[in-house]
């Protein structure tokens, strides 16, 4: 029964693939479209160089979204202007509409990597797959099972929980074990890729789940240096990977030795004070364009701002009691992009947080659900559930009022609580403590609290209504960090512009914005270009505002 799951499974993937590679079509039906291929192509035959040797600038394109592509492929040309190497695009499907964009960007290697091969050698992969599997026991052996030190367990878990929005599994199924069996045939069929191209560079903006997780570890561990895009969209960071040790680093992870700098810079006061005002002005519903996407929705003017009082007499708490808010974490992102976690997922984080927090009769606890439990209609009731397993016993606990704004927690939060989110950043810069058990961009940087494990995480919780505000050192080190997050490392990028990636179609603006950003566009006047220049010359693993400094 479990072959006949797993083949079938096969062809349907197979079939997703192509089913969604042609839908994403509607984004490219525009007379806006084949006008900035056209002016693209002309732009591209003007500025390209003579290509030198048989080395390869890999691009992932697997992500059939415009913005995706658009930036993946213009940080490629930026890339093959300083090392005068060849691109290679990797594709999944091909598709008449993103090769005419490839061929505008004068590229014309294509490689596609969704065959027919899973099905042609199935049995050889299944054979593959029940000899791997006979190692696995349990689902803790299951994520942390590794094919040559490339983490399959991690990307196939991930995968499921991308498609399942379950938030977690306790046992092995037939669903999961698929996954396990398409990162299998993922993997050989990127070691052929790798073995059949001359790959020395890769962009990218995904390093989680199939394809994209188990390319990025094959290309690290051969020493092929990935440059992986970062938030923003006309300013964007990036990051440089080299080593194989950083596979489970976050994309936006920051170098904590220009963090450091940072403290003794000279500047320094005025950079606290930017990063005091790109803070407020998320507060304020001032969201910048280029800023987490997510916060649109977390931060919604129409919400009210209300005091402790109307909190306590909302929930027939005493006033008296401190309120702890915890904030859930996207159950199906993120799980495993980062180094260090004391939880196995998101959910689990969530389920014995509240366990032991719940344990703690000197406090009130307010859950707020994370944003995307409002965009995707199967995520709705996912951190309900976990609240009304306790509930049902504690008083002291609820789910945050949906009407009610999140500048509201300034006013009586004694501390927050987050896995690895942007919250630990937020709310350390108004003094609020935060906790936080997984690697977020912004860990060890000397204002997040961070337990190294269970019992020490237990221990501060025991003891979490009796926690202090931060120091004023403390605040200050937060405001820096949020300086350097939101402006220091996003760099303007001529040729990129603004989308609506919540849209299910695309603005023919966007296509005449980037024929427009083309017009007397030229290497040497763009800043990106310059920044990008000044990063490999002093090999940061990031690109940054350099002139800031």
């Amino acid at each position: 029964m479990q072959i006949i799951f797993l083949f079938f499974q096969t062809i349907k993937s197979l079939i997703s693939d192509i089913r969604h590679s042609h839908d994403s079509n509607k984004y490219f039906k525009s007379a806006e479209f084949k006008k900035y291929t056209k002016n693209n192509y002309v732009t591209w035959s003007t500025l390209d160089e003579k290509i030198y040797g048989n080395e390869l600038i890999a691009i992932d394109c697997t992500n059939f979204h415009p913005m995706n592509l658009i930036q993946n492929l213009i940080l490629a040309k930026y890339l093959q202007k300083i090392y005068k190497k060849e691109i290679l695009v990797i594709d999944k499907v091909k598709n008449k509409y993103r090769s005419n964009l490839y061929k505008s960007f004068n590229i014309t290697n294509i490689t596609y990597i969704t065959n027919l091969n899973p099905i042609i050698n199935f049995y050889k992969y299944l054979k593959h797959f029940f000899f791997l599997t006979k190692k696995i026991k349990d689902i803790k052996q299951f994520v942390n099972f590794k094919l040559d030190d490339i983490e399959i367990g991690k990307v196939s878990y991930d995968d499921y929980l991308r498609s399942s929005f379950e938030g977690t599994i306790k046992t092995m199924n037939y669903k999961l074990f698929f996954y396990f069996f398409k990162s299998i045939y993922t993997y050989n069929e990127i070691q052929k890729l790798i073995k059949n191209n001359n790959i020395k560079y890769y962009v990218t903006h995904e390093i989680q789940f199939n394809p994209e997780a188990i390319i990025f570890q094959l290309f690290l561990k051969k020493k092929i240096q990935i440059f992986c895009k970062g938030i923003g969209q006309t300013k964007i960071g990036l990051r440089l990977f080299k080593n194989f040790s950083q596979r489970r680093y976050n994309r936006a992870s920051l170098s904590k030795n220009t963090y450091l700098r940072l403290l003794q810079n000279f500047k320094r006061d005025t950079f606290i004070k930017k990063g005091e005002e790109h803070i407020s002005n998320r507060f304020k519903n001032k969201r910048n364009l280029n800023d987490i996407f997510d916060l649109t929705f977390a931060f919604n003017p129409e919400k009210k701002i209300v005091s402790k009082n109307y909190i306590c007499n909302l929930f027939n708490w005493n006033n008296k009691i401190p309120i702890i808010v915890v904030f859930a974490n996207n159950i199906f992102d993120g799980v495993f992009e980062k180094r260090i976690s004391i939880f196995q997922d998101n959910y689990i984080w969530l389920k014995e947080t509240l366990k032991y927090l719940c344990q703690n009769k000197n406090i009130n606890i307010l859950i707020k659900k994370h944003p995307t439990e409002y965009e995707i209609t199967k995520l709705k009731d996912k951190t309900e559930t976990v609240v009304n397993n306790y509930k049902f016993k504690n008083n002291n606990l609820s789910i945050f009022p949906e009407n009610v704004h999140p500048s509201s927690i300034l006013n009586f939060a004694k501390c927050v609580f987050t896995e690895h989110g942007t919250a630990g950043l937020e709310y350390s810069c108004f003094g609020i403590p935060a906790i936080v058990t997984g690697d977020a961009i912004y860990y060890r940087t000397g204002f997040a609290l961070e337990p190294r494990d269970i019992d020490e995480y237990k221990r501060l919780i025991s003891k979490i209504h009796e926690i202090p505000p931060l120091s004023k050192e403390q605040i200050k080190k937060a405001k820096l960090f949020a300086f350097y997050d939101i402006e220091l490392s996003r760099v303007e990028t001529k040729l990129n512009s603004y989308i609506n990636t919540t849209g299910k179609e695309i603005s023919n603006t966007y296509w005449s914005n980037l024929s427009l950003n083309l017009k007397n566009f030229n290497f040497e006047n763009c800043r990106f270009f310059k920044m990008l220049n000044t990063m490999l010359k002093n090999k940061n693993y990031n690109i940054l505002n350099f002139d800031e400094l």
